[in-house]
């Protein structure tokens, strides 16, 4: 997959959707959920995974911080 191709997925069904918004006042789904580190990663797992083509999306990582951060795996058990 083409990087730009990428770049393009994240940016429009996560990064424009999340950036620069107050979660729990502008983005729907955290009308109903905690915008925690980890409850965004999953968010953003459910806008990207599919969206790749013929690439399998692994995993989301989401960095609150420079030392805590959530790596989510899709709902695997």
């Amino acid at each position: 997959m083409c990087i730009g191709d990428f770049e393009k997925v994240v940016d429009e069904e996560f990064i424009k959707v999340v950036d620069h918004k107050n979660l729990n006042l502008d983005v729907p789904h955290f009308a109903k959920a905690i915008p925690s580190v980890e409850n965004i990663a999953a968010f953003a797992w459910e806008r990207m995974v599919g969206r790749f083509g013929e690439a399998t999306l692994h995993c989301v990582t989401i960095w609150e911080t420079d030392k805590t951060c959530c790596s989510y795996y899709g709902g695997r058990n």
